[in-house]
């Protein structure tokens, strides 16, 4: 038992000792490099100086290659052709002949600028959809405001446009 205690021991010692051996300086390799024909001097406007210049240095005119395969040029171009359209939800306003759709329409876009109105056409009759919504929660809290004008309204499912990252969402924006 004394003999594995020992050896325990010994053990332990050469761990440390080759660890500490590990944890040599290697500060040589991140030495400021000061131009030949500069004084020597430990200023911190010579070193910003120094820095500057080599700063500017690297602000020089390069060009960049790109090099890449022909399909994805191919790619790029199909997907701007492609049809964006997501499945989600609009709210419907109205249901009814041409003329007085287009009234309606109006009369929402002017009272409601930022919300988007469609009028899909469906023989014979023409319909108001608003609204681009991903989630039926989001049509929801629009409908609670809408329902005020339009107590008629209810929600739909349809292909939406797809949504403008950086608008807010409609009833969230901080009055």
């Amino acid at each position: 038992m004394e003999q594995l205690k020992t050896i325990y021991t010994l053990v332990i010692f050469l761990f440390v000792a080759l660890l500490a051996n590990g944890q040599e300086d290697k500060s040589d390799n991140w030495k400021i490099l000061e131009p030949k024909d500069s004084i020597q001097s430990d200023s911190t406007q010579d070193r910003s100086l120094l820095v500057a210049q080599r700063v500017d240095s690297i602000r020089e005119p390069g060009t960049i290659t790109i090099h890449q395969d022909e399909k994805i040029d191919d790619l790029v171009t199909t997907f701007n052709k492609a049809d964006k359209q997501l499945d989600g939800y609009r709210i419907q306003i109205f249901l009814g002949k041409p003329k007085e759709a287009q009234k309606v329409r109006t009369k929402f876009v002017a009272m409601y600028p930022d919300i988007p109105a469609y009028d899909p056409w469906q023989t014979p009759n023409m319909k108001i959809r608003i609204g681009d919504f991903a989630s039926k929660l989001d049509a929801e809290r629009a409908l609670k405001i809408i329902r005020k004008d339009y107590p008629g309204a209810y929600i739909v499912q349809d292909k939406i446009e797809l949504p403008d990252l950086d608008a807010p969402l409609f009833g969230t924006e901080e009055e």
